[in-house]
């Protein structure tokens, strides 16, 4: 088991300039946001605005902290994102806008390159118990 503290991700301008990330891990190791296979991030997001698109890649984003945010997916599909809702996937490639519900939030973004790898992303609540699985190869934990 490897061990990555937050003072050890690197932290850059979201690829739309919008904002800033950070990459809590990436592969293969030192891939740009342009050619990674898979991807974990997370992000501050303080205003409203369209998300970056990444051809051929799956994207699932989840609500970490602050009061959520209402995606408009094609500009016609509609979901609000908060703390207790479940991970929201969907294709990295579609037109994705964001509305803040109440102020700045924080988000878990995990993205998988389609054909090279994919993904899931549950919510569990604590104390988690895991079995050793073939799958399995990524647990973050956060907590306050």
């Amino acid at each position: 088991m490897k061990i990555l503290r937050a003072s050890d991700h690197k932290r850059m301008p979201w690829k739309n300039g919008g904002g800033e990330t950070v990459e809590i891990a990436v592969h293969p190791a030192g891939a740009s946001i342009e050619d990674f296979d898979w991807r974990i991030s997370m992000a501050s997001v303080a205003s409203d605005g369209p998300f970056s698109s990444f051809p051929d890649v799956d994207r699932t984003l989840a609500i970490l902290s602050g009061d959520g945010i209402d995606l408009t997916v094609d500009g016609d599909t509609s979901v609000t994102l908060t703390r207790s809702s479940e991970p929201y996937p969907f294709a990295a490639d579609r037109p994705v806008f964001a509305t803040l519900v109440n102020g700045v939030t924080t988000d878990l973004n995990v993205m998988t390159r389609r054909g090279r790898f994919s993904h899931r992303v549950i919510r569990q609540p604590t104390p988690v118990s895991l079995r050793p699985s073939a799958f399995l190869r990524f647990v973050l934990a956060t907590g306050k």
